[in-house]
Order: C-alpha cells, then structure tokens, then sequence
C-alpha cells in the first residue's frame, strides 16, 4: 500500500468474488493512510450468514503485513465454514464433524504471508462462540470415548445454544470450559488443540449408571471397592457416576484415560458422615442398655459435652480421609 495515499470512500457492491468467497450485500467505509487500510463498519453475506468488521489491513514492513479486525458473524454454516476458511481447518478441525449453525464474535490479529494468508503460528484471537444448533458425528475422540464407557450414546452428540469461550496463542486453541446436557447427562469440557493436531481435553462427566456398559460399571465399582478400602469406608456407588476423561494424542489417533468416582464428592463426604454417625449410635446403645453411661447428673453433662466435640473430631477426619482418597485415585 503506497504511503502517499489519503481517502475515504464509501462502498457497496451486489456481490463480490474472492478466492473461493462467494460474498453478497457488501457495504462500508474504507479509509486508506499510512500503508494502512481501515474497514469501518463493514458488512456482508457469506456461507449462509451475516459477517461484520471493524479493523485495519497494514502494510508499514511491505515484506510483513498485518491484519488487526474485529469480527461479528451471525448465523454461518459450520460445514461451509470449514471448507472456506482454512483457520477453522487448522485450529477447529472438530467443525468438519459438525453440521449446523452457529455465531461468533472474535477479536483477530495475525501476520500475514505473501498471498494474503495468516501466518498461522502468529495468530492471536479470541472471542465467544455460540453453537446454535450442531450435530457432532464421526468424530474419533467421541468414538474413543464412547468405546471406553462401552455406551453408544457418546457417539453423537446434538447440540443447542452452547457457549464458549476461546482463546487462540502460539499456534493452540484454548477453550474455556463449557457445559453438554445430554438425555440426562452432564458433560463439563475444556482444554486445547495445536496446528500439529495435537489436543489435550479433560471432560468431567455425570453419567447415570444405566448408560454404561457392563465393563465401565465393573471398572467404577472396583474403583470405589479401592477408596472404601483405604478410607475405612463403606461408601456405595450412586445411581449417578462421576467420570473424568483426559484426551490427548491427535485429532485423528486419539487416547482416553478415565478415572471414576461415586458422584459428587461433597455428596460422597455426607454419605461416609451418615454412615459413620449411624454406626456411632449403634455401638452407643449396648453401653446405655448395660448402665455404662454414668448416672450423676454432673458427670452426665461433662459426657455430654465432650462426646460431641470428640465425634466431630473424628467424622472431620474420617471425611478428610474419604476426600484424600477420592482425589488420589
């Protein structure tokens, strides 16, 4: 961009051609100064949605051009998407899965190359997204799992109005986590993927007992079988199980580690408490029945008053023990 030139210009056109961008309604206002081109308020059609930018296109280092823009895109074809823009290819190779639409609004920097493109590795963005509606399928990381958990249903997932936050630096999309319902389970997501399709995700699952196979339900019980072991418990697997999933390895070759837990733990602690406390009534009546409790009214009120504060003492560290333990695992 030449550095003697100073204009604004306004612009409209039916429809535009670029690459392979088949883009219509185009409008704006243009001003160019200091090798530099600003988009202000710009607006289009494209890939079945709505695109609005504000930014600048700079040219100061010729042999380094830099993009600066802010984009808002409303209601865009994820498929079509993934085939126009190779960013998404690269960063977001999930949407080649998906079918659906969904809106962004993203905050975008990056060097560009010789032919106009991102240097992908200087890519600095982030923004939120809002899934409208998707329909995940045939994604190997969602097949892994769903073979780990020995349940189908993990296979495909429908998707409404999900939120999510996401940071893209050094060449990693990082996303915030964001929460999946699912025909009564709960899916808690985050993690990372690189331009080497590498990606490292913990998910943090509820799922309800009668969705897992017979093989991931023997695997949860000999977990809790070994928690109860070491807590000096006898804490019972709920109707609901707690998973957390790790994935890593690639987009394409993915790996799985699962460990289980018997739901919440806050839910669990209560449990072992219940439990402990039942068992402290339990042994007290054989001493009430035999006249081990002392009869003098003194000595029964200092009883009083130390047996609660001892039972405290005990169940806080009868719990912290079921917590240590459950984290250990």
């Amino acid at each position: 961009m030449p550095g003697n030139i100073d204009f604004d210009m306004t612009a409209k056109a039916g429809r535009v051609l670029y690459d392979n961008y088949d883009i219509t309604n185009a409008k704006g206002v243009l001003e160019v100064k200091n090798k530099t081109i600003y988009f202000k308020d710009m607006g289009m059609n494209m890939l079945d949605g709505t695109v609005k930018m504000n930014g600048s296109y700079a040219t100061i280092d010729p042999k380094k051009p830099k993009v600066d823009v802010d984009f808002g895109i409303e209601k865009m074809d994820i498929q079509k998407a993934f085939t126009a823009f190779n960013t998404v290819k690269l960063l977001a190779p999930v949407a080649k899965f998906a079918k659906g639409v969904f809106s962004t609004n993203l905050k975008f920097n990056s060097d560009l190359d010789q032919n106009m493109m991102p240097v992908y590795s200087s890519i600095n963005a982030e923004g939120l997204t809002n899934i409208i509606q998707a329909v995940l399928d045939g994604f190997e990381p969602l097949n892994k799992l769903a073979s780990a958990l020995s349940s189908d249903k993990f296979k495909k997932l429908e998707l409404n109005n999900v939120l999510t936050k996401f940071k893209i630096k050094d060449g990693r999309l990082n996303v915030a986590p964001f929460d999946i319902k699912k025909e009564g389970i709960l899916m808690n997501i985050q993690g990372s993927n690189g331009l080497d399709q590498s990606m490292d995700y913990q998910l943090g699952l509820n799922v309800p007992r009668a969705m897992l196979g017979a093989k991931a339900n023997e695997t949860a019980n000999a977990f809790i079988a070994k928690l109860n072991s070491k807590a000096g418990t006898n804490v019972a697997m709920s109707e609901t199980i707690k998973v957390n999933a790790v994935l890593g390895g690639t987009i394409l070759k993915p790996t799985i580690n699962l460990k289980y837990g018997a739901g919440d733990a806050k839910a669990g602690a209560k449990e072992a408490v219940n439990q402990v406390v039942a068992e402290k009534k339990r042994r007290l009546k054989p001493l009430l029945r035999l006249n081990l409790i002392p009869s003098n009214h003194k000595q029964q009120k200092k009883l009083k008053m130390r047996l609660p504060i001892k039972l405290m003492v005990f169940l806080r560290r009868k719990v912290n023990k079921v917590l240590v333990c459950s984290s250990s695992f």
